[in-house]
């Protein structure tokens, strides 16, 4: 009965060694095979990367876009959506030094849901950063356009339709709403010029005003105009 119960002891003593040895066995060799790029360390298995690194070998960078527009802004980043609030950000990831291919827009739409204005767009490349650093990128609406809004104080027209460049070959004729409550509405965005004049008309026949504007020559003009 002892050397029964003496074999049974080693037996448990020899696996519980085995089990210990193969546990530490295992714990040294978490990393063996992982390769951490870009200064990246691993740690249990895992890369830890360095700061403006990302991705389960440390291969990825990041940028950010910035939107300094008045309105959401839709963009693709290799084939990636999403969309930025005005004011907003959105971080893309990708390998370092790999090309990030961008398009992006805004517009307005008006009380029907049709596009008002002109559609904004960018199109550009930028490089996923190989420095270390996050790339910021803002997103500007430039000084060929100007963001434009209204409001009417007339006592007794709402305006239903403006036309923006009024009688120069840039022209646009919009439908809008704005309500004589003498509240600022937002328009659109359209071509800025020095003369640019804004044309609005109300709901009863013989309702219109022409209105000069001032837009300041900085990236995201904005000008609002006042309908007496």
């Amino acid at each position: 009965m002892k050397q029964t119960r003496l074999v049974v002891f080693t037996t448990v003593l020899m696996i519980c060694a085995f089990a210990a040895i193969l546990y530490s066995s295992c714990s040294k060799d978490a990393c063996n095979g992982v390769s951490c790029k870009n200064g990246g360390s691993c740690v249990n298995g895992i890369c830890s990367c360095p700061t403006g690194y990302t991705g389960t070998a440390c291969e990825q960078s990041i940028i950010v876009y910035v939107n300094n527009a008045y309105t959401p802004v839709s963009i693709t980043v290799n084939n990636i959506n999403s969309t930025i609030p005005a004011g907003g950000f959105v971080s893309f990831s990708g390998t370092a030094g790999a090309p990030a291919t961008v398009t992006a827009s805004t517009s307005v739409t008006n009380h029907a849901g049709k596009t008002v204005g002109e559609v904004v767009t960018w199109s550009f490349i930028d490089s996923f950063p190989t420095n270390g650093t996050k790339l910021t990128v803002p997103l500007n609406v430039n000084t060929s356009y100007f963001y434009l809004k209204m409001a009417n104080a007339d006592p007794s027209d709402s305006v239903v339709y403006v036309k923006v460049n009024y009688a120069t070959p840039d022209e646009k004729m919009d439908s809008v709403l704005i309500p004589n409550n003498g509240l600022t509405y937002v328009i659109g965005y359209y071509k800025a010029f020095s003369t640019t004049k804004v044309y609005a008309a109300g709901s009863f026949p013989g309702s219109s005003w022409l209105l000069g504007t001032t837009i300041p020559d900085v990236v995201n003009a904005t000008t609002t105009v006042a309908v007496p």
